[in-house]
């Protein structure tokens, strides 16, 4: 290797270490220019860490405190004092809960309350069950994915008032694709002949 080349590597690298110097100096001078602001990103970071932890303990600790409060009230029975924990707590199992012993008592007040329930299940199932024991359905009503059923028993106690023209429109507006379509095929054929 001659010496023209050996120079010339020497300044070669020289330029190099000069240009990982250079950007290792405006990097400094960027960090200093830009302390503050990098902090508060930093510190939004953590903030945002730390909350969301936070939040997940809360959650997991309020889900343990109401699985505990629904263990009490399947054990113990649903008393007054553990609906109220229980609606205080978790509203959205408290409305299932609630469902499920208004049906069980047959209970119209409480099952006409839960129709206004912002859980759309919730709404249209007491909507039906309240229909259901009042033996009266509401035609402009909306049951939902409750609609065949509807039919279905409206068919059904039609049959028993005799009035089996509308019976049969009923049980005919029940969906071709629906499992109830064998069973409204069954009532209207054995309703009519009886």
């Amino acid at each position: 290797m001659s010496m023209r080349d050996s120079l010339k590597q020497v300044k070669q690298e020289l330029g190099n270490d000069e240009k990982m110097l250079e950007g290792a100096f405006r990097f400094e001078a960027f960090i200093r220019k830009n302390k503050i602001l990098l902090l508060s990103l930093l510190g939004l970071i953590v903030a945002f860490v730390v909350g969301f932890q936070v939040k997940g303990y809360l959650n997991e600790k309020r889900a343990l405190k109401i699985s505990a409060i629904f263990a009490e009230i399947q054990s113990k029975g649903a008393t007054s004092e553990l609906m109220q924990k229980l609606q205080k707590e978790g509203k959205e199992l408290y409305e299932f809960v609630a469902l499920s012993q208004a049906i069980k008592n047959q209970n119209k007040n409480e099952l006409l309350s839960l129709q206004n329930s912002n859980n759309p299940f919730i709404a249209k199932y007491s909507s039906y069950e309240f229909a259901s024991l009042a033996q009266n359905f509401d035609s402009q009503k909306d049951y939902g994915e409750f609609k065949n059923l509807v039919l279905l028993q409206e068919g059904y106690l039609l049959t028993f008032k005799s009035d089996y023209q509308k019976a049969l429109e009923k049980l005919n507006a029940i969906e071709p694709t629906s499992e109830l379509k064998e069973w409204a095929l069954r009532i209207g054929h054995y309703g009519i002949i009886r």
